[in-house]
This record gives structure tokens, C-alpha cells and sequence, in this order.
């Protein structure tokens, strides 16, 4: 979660795309902000810190791609965050919506999803591959464990989260781990 495009560390990258190899997992699930989105963010753009979306795109299909070389072959999920794949359909839906309605400004296409075989477990925009306009955000596992990139802040936001979605389950979104049951 919250690997934030460029910003991600090498050494933790790394690690993980050892991790996988090595437990060969039955399900690995990016849980948003993967893309960091500041060029098309309402935020104040800070000199020198803006990367181009094409580069941070770029960037998560590469990410995509080092998982399937590492021999995985299971199930890949890529789940949306408030940065990347939110602030995308947020643009598109206030600056620029006849753009929303091109093919290419999916989400499937703009990463190649299809050719990469990852699952999108984001909540439905106009910028969702077609046919997933109404889904909801995350991924319910074996009926109780619900894995989302959260929106929740404050002190226990991992609690905030358990009793909005009432399963167990993690999120991201803060930058700091916590677990509740």
C-alpha cells in the first residue's frame, strides 16, 4: 500500500519481489496509491516534486510487470487509493469529462490491466473499465477479511475503518501499520 509511484524505496521493492518469489502467495493485492497523481492534484504543486501521470503510469505497469517476472502467476489485484486511480476520475469528472468517455482513459487501458492480467478492486468511476462503473472499492476475502485502501484519519483509523466496513480486515492510506479485529 501507499508505495506512491517514484517515492518507493528500492531496498523494500526489492524485498518484496523476494518475498513473493519465495512464498509464491495466492493473491498479492497493491492497495492504492501506487500512482502518486500530484501532477493533476487540487493541492498546491510544489517545484521540482511533480512527476508526468504518463511516468508514474509507466511506473505502476513496470511495478505490475517485475511481480508477473518474479514467477508469479496467481491472482494480481491493484486496488485504488485517494491518490492515483481516485484523483484521476476526480479530474476527469470536474476539469475535463468529455475526455472520461475515450477508451484509453480507463484505467484497464492506461496500465495495460488486460495484458498484465491484474484485477481492479476500485470503486466505480467514469474512468472504470467498462462495465465495472458501479463496483465497489477492495476485495472481500473468504467472506470476511475485507482488504481496501481506506479513507479513514485521526488516531485508530483502522478502527474507523473495521466498524464503516464491519469485516476484519486491513487498509492503507495513513502510512503507518495497525491492526484491529
Amino acid at each position: 500500500s501507499d508505495t506512491h509511484a517514484l517515492f518507493l524505496d528500492p531496498f523494500v521493492w526489492h524485498s518484496f519481489l523476494s518475498a513473493i518469489r519465495d512464498l509464491r502467495p495466492d493473491i498479492v493485492f497493491l492497495n492504492g496509491d501506487i500512482i502518486e497523481g500530484s501532477e493533476i492534484s487540487r493541492h498546491v504543486k510544489i517545484p521540482g516534486w511533480l512527476v508526468q501521470l504518463q511516468t508514474e503510469f509507466d511506473f505502476a505497469r513496470e511495478m505490475f510487470r517485475q511481480i508477473r517476472a518474479v514467477g508469479f502467476d496467481s491472482d494480481l489485484w491493484w486496488g485504488a487509493g485517494n491518490h492515483g486511480l481516485d484523483r484521476v476520475a476526480s479530474y476527469l469528472s470536474m476539469v475535463a469529462p468529455a475526455l472520461a468517455s475515450l477508451d484509453s482513459m480507463r484505467f484497464d487501458r492506461l496500465v495495460d490491466l488486460g495484458g498484465l492480467h491484474v484485477k481492479l478492486a476500485q470503486s466505480g468511476t467514469i474512468a472504470s473499465p467498462r462495465g465495472q462503473e458501479n463496483f465497489k472499492a477492495g476485495l472481500l476475502l473468504y467472506n470476511f477479511y475485507r482488504i481496501h485502501h481506506g479513507t479513514k484519519l485521526g488516531q485508530t483509523p483502522a478502527l474507523a475503518e473495521l466498524r464503516d466496513a464491519m469485516y476484519s480486515g486491513q487498509s492503507g492510506h495513513v502510512h503507518r501499520a495497525s491492526v484491529i479485529y
